[in-house]
C-alpha cells in the first residue's frame, strides 16, 4: 500500500466520523428543541386552574408509579387542602375532598357526571364493553340488566355456593395449622377468592390452590398480574395515543380464553335447557335479559339509601346484551371480585392479629353465629354488628380502591366555590386521604372498629366510601361483602391469628393498595 492511499484511508475515516458526529449533534439538538417544544406547549396549556383561582400543584407523572400512590396522594391532600387542581399532561384534574361537595357530585347532581374517566381503547370489545368503562345509554341498558342479579333474593341463592368454597378454605388452612401455622393469608384467601368468583360467575367447581393447570386459573392469573403495565398507564393518561396506536393494556389471547368458555357455556345451557337451574352470575344475567326482570320486582329495599340508590329501570330500556357486552361483565367479575375480596380479608385478619382484643370480641360474636346458625344463615350473617365494625375499619384504614373518578357532561360550578369545571374535565376523589383525615375521623391512623358500631357513627357519610356512591357505585357492593363476612367470621371462629414479623409491603401499581403478601401465625382453636 503506498502512503498516498494509506493517508487517504485515514482522511476517509476521519471524514466520515466527522459526518457522523455533525448528524449526531443535529440529531440531538433536534430531539432537545421538540422536547423543550412540547414543554413549552404542554406548559402553555397548563393555565385553566389559575383562571379558576384554584390552587395548582406541579405534579410528574411517573411519580404515581414510583412511589406508594396512596403515600403520594396523602401527602398531597394534607400539603394542599380539600380542593386543589393538578394536569395530566394538558389535562384538568381537579382533587375534592369535601363531603358535601361529593355527595353533589355521586348522588345529587349524578345526571351531570354520570361517566368516569375515558378508559376504552377502540381495539378491545371485552374492555370497552365493560359496566365500568361504558358510558350513558350503554351504561344505563347494561346496569338495569346486571342490578336484578345482585338482589337480596338471588344472594340468598348464592350463599351455599359460596359456603362450599368456604369449606374448601377450611381443608386447607387446617394442613397449615397443624405445621408451623405461618403462611401467607394472601395467597390462601386468593384461591377462596378465585373459587368463589368461578363458582359464582359459571357455577363451575375448581382447585384454585393445587389446580394450578386448570385454564380457567392459568388465564384468570395472567389477568391478575401485579407488575406496572405501561400499556395501562398509556391508556389511562393518553387515551387518544393510545387508540392511535390500537393499544390495549390486556392480553388478547387471555380475552380470547374468557369469550369462548362464555359463549361455549351459554350454548351447552341451550343444549340442555331447563334439565338443570343454575343459579350463577351468568344465568342470572341470561334470565334478567330473557324476562325482563327489574330490580323493581324484586324483594329487596336494600338499595333505598341515596348513596347506594339505583337507577330506575323504564320500559324503554333495551334489555339485550350483544356476546361482547355479556362476555365483557362475567371478565369484569373477575377483575372486580378476586383481588378486592382476597385483599380485604387478608388485611382484616392482618389486623385482627395484631389486635387481640379485637379478635377476642369478633370470636365471641362468631361463636353465636356458628352455635346458632351453624355459620349458613344469610340473613344472620348481616347482623353481625361487630364483624362489620372490623371490616368497614380496615377498608377505612386499608382501602381497596384509593380514588373515585367522575367526569361531567357539560360544565358545572361547584357550589359555594366559584369554581366552574369544564365540561370532559376529571373529578378526582382521593378515598385514603379523605378516610385518614383528622377532620372526618377522630385518630384517624388508630385501628378502632368500635367507631363503625351503629351507636357511634359520627362521621359523614360521603366521607367514607369504598364501594363508591350514587348510581354509579360498585355494583356488586352487596356480594363482596356476603363473601367478605362470610370468610372472615369462618375464620375467627376457627382459628387463632398471631401477628408475624414481616411488614405489610405494597405492589406500586397504584389505584389500590394491594399487599406481595400478608404473613400471619395461626393455630386451629380447640
Amino acid at each position: 500500500m503506498t502512503d498516498f492511499d494509506f493517508n487517504s484511508e485515514i482522511s476517509l475515516a476521519v471524514s466520515h466520523n466527522s459526518i457522523l458526529h455533525i448528524w449526531s449533534f443535529i440529531l440531538t439538538t433536534c430531539l432537545l428543541v421538540t422536547v423543550l417544544a412540547i414543554y413549552r406547549y404542554v406548559s402553555s396549556q397548563c393555565t385553566y386552574w389559575e383562571t379558576q383561582g384554584v390552587k395548582t400543584v406541579s405534579v410528574g407523572l411517573l411519580t404515581r408509579f414510583t412511589k406508594q400512590w396512596h403515600e403520594w396522594e396523602h401527602e398531597l391532600c394534607k400539603r394542599n387542602g380539600k380542593i386543589f387542581g393538578i394536569y395530566e399532561m394538558t389535562k384538568p384534574v381537579l382533587f375534592v375532598s369535601d363531603p358535601d361537595l361529593i355527595r353533589d357530585i355521586l348522588v345529587k347532581d349524578f345526571h351531570i357526571f354520570n361517566n368516569r374517566r375515558d378508559f376504552s381503547t377502540g381495539v378491545e370489545p371485552l374492555l370497552d364493553n365493560m359496566l365500568t368503562v361504558v358510558k350513558d345509554e350503554q351504561w344505563k341498558k347494561i346496569r338495569s340488566i346486571m342490578s336484578p342479579t345482585f338482589s337480596t333474593g338471588k344472594l340468598k341463592k348464592m350463599m351455599p355456593l359460596i359456603v362450599e368454597c368456604r369449606n374448601s378454605l377450611f381443608n386447607n388452612l387446617d394442613k397449615i395449622a397443624k405445621t408451623d401455622g405461618q403462611t401467607d393469608m394472601k395467597r390462601l384467601l386468593g384461591a377462596y377468592a378465585m373459587e368463589v368468583v368461578i363458582q359464582v360467575a359459571f357455577g363451575t367447581k375448581v382447585d384454585a390452590l393445587f389446580d394450578e393447570n386448570n385454564p380457567i386459573i392459568v388465564n384468570a392469573r395472567k389477568v391478575f398480574g401485579q407488575n406496572i403495565n405501561p400499556k395501562l398507564i398509556l391508556v389511562l393518561f393518553a387515551p387518544k395515543l393510545a387508540k392511535l396506536l390500537k393499544i390495549s393494556p390486556f392480553d388478547k389471547k387471555v380475552m380470547n380464553f374468557f369469550k369462548d368458555l362464555t359463549l361455549n357455556i351459554i350454548e351447552e345451557r341451550k343444549r340442555n335447557n331447563d334439565s338443570v337451574k343454575r343459579i350463577d352470575f351468568l344465568q342470572l344475567m341470561l334470565d334478567s335479559m330473557q324476562n325482563n326482570i327489574t330490580l323493581d320486582s324484586e324483594e329487596n329495599k336494600d338499595n333505598d339509601h341515596e348513596k347506594y340508590k339505583e337507577i330506575q329501570a323504564t320500559d324503554d330500556i333495551d334489555k339485550t346484551l350483544t356476546s361482547d357486552e355479556l362476555v365483557a361483565q362475567c371478565v369484569l367479575f373477575f377483575l372486580a371480585g378476586y383481588e378486592t375480596s382476597a385483599t380485604t380479608m387478608s388485611l382484616c385478619l392482618h389486623q385482627i392479629a395484631k389486635h387481640p382484643e379485637v379478635q377476642q370480641k369478633l370470636y365471641l360474636e362468631s361463636k353465636k353465629y356458628f352455635d346458632e346458625y351453624k355459620g349458613v344463615d344469610y340473613d344472620e350473617l348481616n347482623s353481625l354488628k361487630y364483624l362489620n365494625a372490623v371490616i368497614m375499619e380496615t377498608q377505612r384504614l386499608l382501602p381497596a380502591a384509593l380514588f373515585l373518578e367522575r367526569v361531567p357532561n357539560e360544565d358545572y360550578e361547584l357550589r359555594g366555590t366559584g369554581i366552574t369545571i369544564k365540561k370532559g374535565h376529571i373529578v378526582h376523589i382521593p378515598l385514603y386521604a379523605m378516610q385518614r383525615d383528622a377532620d372526618n375521623f377522630a385518630d384517624p391512623e388508630v385501628f378502632r372498629p368500635e367507631r363503625f358500631l351503629p351507636e357511634n357513627i359520627a362521621h359523614h357519610p360521603y366521607a367514607y366510601l369504598p364501594f363508591g356512591a350514587g348510581p354509579r357505585n360498585c355494583i356488586g357492593m352487596r356480594l363482596a361483602q356476603m363473601e367478605v363476612r362470610l370468610g372472615l367470621i369462618s375464620l375467627a371462629n376457627r382459628y387463632r391469628f398471631y401477628p408475624s414479623e414481616k411488614p405489610l409491603e405494597f405492589f406500586t401499581s397504584g389505584g389500590g393498595m394491594i399487599p406481595k403478601t400478608v404473613m400471619v401465625k395461626m393455630e386451629r382453636r380447640a
